[in-house]
């Protein structure tokens, strides 16, 4: 997936895709316990989504799929004990 990113960047729905399954690349790490691996997953996840849902904020299927990235990395922190970082990585 990231190669059809790089490939053709201006295929919103493929950096979409991308981000999802990092997101969701992140889940499995999280459940395999392995929290600092899942994170890193997570927060890429984050940066895809956020750009995407600034493009075009009309599209409020990205914002949701945002939302659950962003609740995810949140999720993390807290697990790690770094509450303040979790609230850092709205801005």
């Amino acid at each position: 997936m990231q190669q059809l990113v790089r490939n053709d960047p201006g295929r919103l729905d493929w950096q979409r895709d991308l981000g999802v399954s990092l997101n969701n690349i992140g889940r499995i790490y999280e459940d395999f316990g392995e929290t600092e691996r899942a994170l890193g997953y997570y927060v890429r996840s984050n940066e895809i989504l956020d750009a995407l849902a600034k493009k075009d904020p009309s599209r409020m299927d990205w914002w949701r799929d945002l939302g659950m990235s962003l609740n995810n990395t949140g999720m993390i922190y807290e697990f790690l004990g770094e509450g303040e970082s979790a609230i850092g990585s709205l801005h």
